[in-house]
């Protein structure tokens, strides 16, 4: 289970009335003074702003109401609430725009209709839903440590986002990305990589996203020229 800078008494609280976070964020409302009293005191004890958008109550309610991991750090993600629960989970230091990044389900294309009211209750042409993950893509996705996600992207089932890569405005992304690679377009495709592959084997290998913070400041002088923040990790 991933690490998260709660305490117990905030862990909590957080199991029992986190769902007024993740409502506040899809856009529902209580006019309950009490339940308004827990939302504000949950808003400032256990989403903390220490750095930029970094909020351990959002990360741990992303795990324990939707399923899906968030590393430390990152940004955006509140929008998958709301969504087809099709991630899995998400890396640190991870920028996703605010503006649409939209991760989308698959219909089954096998069976006389691709509509969804021979399987889904909600039609009212069936008492229960059936399943047909044995029939549609939807594996789930995962997206590496340091991503960036540009604005009105669309993320489709069962793809792996590698360390480092950037997804352009408006990209549509099918297939995997590699890592470090910068892809757009519609299906996305290839634009060209961040750096040399010894340069991104070094990067990968160094996994400076899981260092503790008071390292990763010690870097981050280095961090301007990959070259130079390599070879300063090699020297120590």
């Amino acid at each position: 289970m991933p690490q998260y800078n709660l305490s117990k008494k905030e862990r909590f609280i957080l199991d029992k009335y986190g769902y007024l976070l993740a409502d506040r964020k899809r856009g529902k409302k209580t006019f309950n003074p009490y339940l308004i009293f827990k939302l504000n005191y949950l808003r400032r004890k256990t989403c903390r702003d220490k750095h930029g958008k970094f909020k351990e109550g959002y990360r741990y309610i992303s795990d324990k109401l939707f399923g899906f991991t968030v590393g430390k750090y990152s940004t955006g993600y509140e929008q998958f609430w709301k969504q087809t629960p099709l991630i899995e989970s998400i890396g640190a230091f991870c920028n996703i725009s605010a503006d649409n990044v939209t991760v989308a389900g698959n219909h089954p294309i096998s069976m006389v209709s691709t509509n969804t009211f021979s399987y889904s209750k909600k039609i009212g042409f069936i008492e229960q839903d059936k399943p047909i993950s044995h029939i549609a893509n939807t594996r789930k996705i995962n997206i590496g440590n340091d991503v960036w996600i540009g604005a009105n992207v669309i993320l489709l089932p069962g793809i792996t986002i590698g360390h480092g890569a950037i997804i352009a405005a408006g990209a549509v992304v099918s297939k995997d990305v590699a890592p470090y690679a910068i892809v757009g377009g519609i299906p996305a495709k290839l634009i060209k990589y961040r750096f040399e592959s010894s340069i991104i084997d070094k990067l990968i290998k160094s996994q400076w996203w899981s260092w503790n913070d008071e390292k990763i400041k010690r870097h981050i002088p280095y961090m301007d020229t990959p070259q130079v923040f390599l070879e300063n990790i090699e020297t120590q």
